[in-house]
């Protein structure tokens, strides 16, 4: 007897394997075909987001090595700028040692003439006080205000001891308070800028003026009267 007739075509008894309707089949391949589609865009899309974050990163990662090249490049050339002004100050040093002790007082007496605008009887070059103030401004230019306040006071102690002892400088009473001569000129600088102050920054002038003390007035002390 074997199996059924039911059983092989698909009668209606309880044991039954029915077939699905072509209806059901076509919708459930359209389901599929739905499914597919959507996960394959949203696969797209998942794609298209994680290139534009990758890209997005790497911009920043680039833009972040940009201006890290630039930092580097402005914070590296500082020591080089550095360099170049301790190899300048150290070539200066080297000149004023090269400038000998005869060529500072031959610019001190250069400077005098320059900035001594009075004459004795004799007709010999004195200082005097506002020539004074004058070239002690061009020699610290402006560098030292307690200096030039304490200027006044080195003056004044000088012309009054010129003119205590006028016969020593070899002046006449009435011209010794004119003016202060050379020598008690170069004494009063000497006592004003001590420890050898006043002989290094007549080096600084002598080199930056090419050892020419016209130059010198020319440029610092412009406002003072004719030579």
């Amino acid at each position: 007897d074997g199996c059924s007739g039911d059983c092989r075509g698909g009668g209606g008894g309880s044991g039954a394997t029915r077939r699905p309707s072509k209806a059901a089949t076509l919708s459930t391949a359209r389901g599929l075909t739905g499914g597919a589609r959507s996960n394959s865009k949203g696969r797209a899309r998942s794609g298209r987001r994680s290139v534009s974050l990758g890209s997005a990163a790497s911009s920043a990662s680039s833009t972040g090595s940009r201006r890290g090249s630039r930092q580097q490049s402005r914070t590296g050339s500082k020591p080089g700028r550095d360099r170049e002004a301790d190899s300048d100050a150290a070539s200066d040093k080297e000149k004023e040692e090269d400038i000998t002790d005869e060529q500072i007082e031959g610019f001190f007496a250069d400077m005098f003439a320059q900035y001594a605008l009075t004459w004795d009887s004799d007709n010999r070059p004195l200082m005097n006080f506002a020539s004074f103030h004058s070239f002690c401004q061009a020699l610290l230019k402006g560098s030292n205000d307690s200096v030039l306040k304490r200027a006044d006071k080195a003056y004044g102690d000088e012309i009054q001891c010129q003119k205590d002892l006028h016969y020593r400088y070899d002046l006449k009473r009435k011209d010794a308070k004119k003016g202060l001569c050379f020598d008690a000129f170069y004494i009063s600088i000497q006592t004003l800028m001590p420890g050898g102050q006043a002989k290094q920054l007549a080096k600084q002038r002598f080199l930056e003026f090419h050892g020419s003390a016209a130059l010198m007035r020319e440029a610092l002390s412009s406002d003072l009267g004719g030579a």
